[in-house]
């Protein structure tokens, strides 16, 4: 959702189509953190279209190992949740 250009092709395409009135942007999915420089533009396209913007997390580490996920038993893992979900958050307050 970095290229905005790309962005605006792809909603008239769908948009002509189907009528849309809210959007999940998915925040995180094998350790990718959609980071605010791409997030922001995001949101104000989407809203600036009367858009409800929600988003969504997806507590994937590797999809591609046979869907491996976080372990809440491992400190180390509790503490990537924690930072990936803040950042849902964020979108949820409206704070990003």
């Amino acid at each position: 959702m970095a290229d905005l250009k790309k962005l605006e092709d792809t909603w008239n395409l769908i948009s002509q189509q189907v009528k849309i009135d809210k959007i999940c942007l998915e925040t995180h999915r094998d350790l990718l953190i959609v980071d605010e420089k791409t997030l922001l533009p995001a949101i104000k396209f989407f809203k600036s279209r009367g858009l409800q913007v929600a988003g969504g997390i997806t507590y994937t580490i590797d999809e591609s190992n046979n869907f491996e996920t976080f372990c809440f038993s491992n400190a180390e893992h509790r503490k990537k949740v924690q930072e990936i979900a803040e950042q849902l958050n964020l979108i949820r307050t409206g704070c990003l």
